[in-house]
């Protein structure tokens, strides 16, 4: 909230957690590594969904237990079978199943593909995991060119929160798209931060 507040020029913004839950379906039981994001991260990352839809804003205001799956995440839990529609457990929780993936860009990937990868509202995760505060935060600037300016004003309002140095590149390190690619006009800029800082 503070970086939304305090970056007027941010196009979007989404706190992001990343980690291997336990899913089971029928008597199958499988681990797949599961990213809680917000709304925003899906035009950020280019999530296209191939069958069902994609979050909504009301799966985050009313708290839906709703999940979406890459494709290959869907052939490890389901063997085929349609996933839209139906429920699982994660971590003994069940979820609806609202969507799958396209098979993404080559270039479509943040710590693991997005086709092996499951997705859930990010408020679902701090509830489940009682975890307040995001591994990650995923940002786009309004335009390509103001990337670096972006990134260092998300480093100051994170330092001044949380009492380091913003030019510490090893307090938060930085996984730069646009850098990486130097794709301007299709970019996100994912920061990385360190939990220990962060629970400081």
């Amino acid at each position: 909230e503070a970086i939304r507040d305090t970056v007027p020029f941010l196009k979007a913004v989404s706190s992001k957690n990343d980690d291997a839950f336990s899913f089971k379906y029928g008597v199958k039981v499988v681990n797949i590594q599961t990213k809680a994001i917000e709304y925003s991260y899906g035009g950020m990352r280019r999530l296209n969904i191939d069958t069902g839809r994609y979050f909504e804003p009301s799966d985050f205001t009313d708290h839906r237990q709703v999940v979406i799956f890459g494709t290959h995440a869907a052939q490890k839990l389901f063997n085929g079978f349609p996933p839209v529609g139906e429920s699982v457990e994660i971590e003994g929780h069940v979820f609806e199943v609202i969507g799958v993936l396209q098979d993404p860009l080559p270039d479509s990937s943040n710590n693991g593909p997005d086709t092996a990868n499951a997705f859930i509202p990010f408020n679902m995760m701090r509830l489940r995991r009682n975890q307040r505060d995001p591994s990650s935060i995923v940002f786009q600037p309004i335009s390509g060119d103001m990337h670096l300016k972006a990134l260092a004003a998300v480093r100051a309002v994170l330092a001044e929160r949380h009492h380091f140095n913003p030019k510490d590149d090893k307090a938060i390190p930085a996984w730069d798209t646009v850098e990486d690619s130097k794709q301007i006009m299709q970019f996100s800029t994912a920061l990385e931060l360190l939990l220990g800082i962060i629970g400081a």
